[in-house]
């Protein structure tokens, strides 16, 4: 019996907690879409544009150069212990 209003506890305090954290981000999505960072001239969105995928791609090589070296790493690997299927 404990057991069980110790569970329907847990239970309500899970839902109010989900509920509260539901709330905060409507409100900071809310926020968010007030600012839809427009500009007012093309040249500088096409400018800052430029610029956000420069750094995209960035990271994205910088993903695709780790994504090599662990191959490298799984060749060599093969090749020093040689598995048998």
């Amino acid at each position: 019996m404990y057991n069980l209003r110790r569970f329907k506890s847990s239970a309500v305090l899970i839902v109010i907690t989900f509920a509260l954290a539901v709330c905060s981000c409507n409100k900071s999505k809310n926020q968010a879409e007030k600012d839809l960072g427009t500009y007012d001239s093309p040249e500088e969105a096409l400018r800052e544009t430029k610029q956000a995928l420069e750094k995209l791609s960035t990271n994205v090589n910088t993903g695709i150069e780790s994504v090599l070296y662990v191959n490298e790493y799984d060749k060599s690997k093969n090749l020093i212990f040689k598995t048998t299927k």
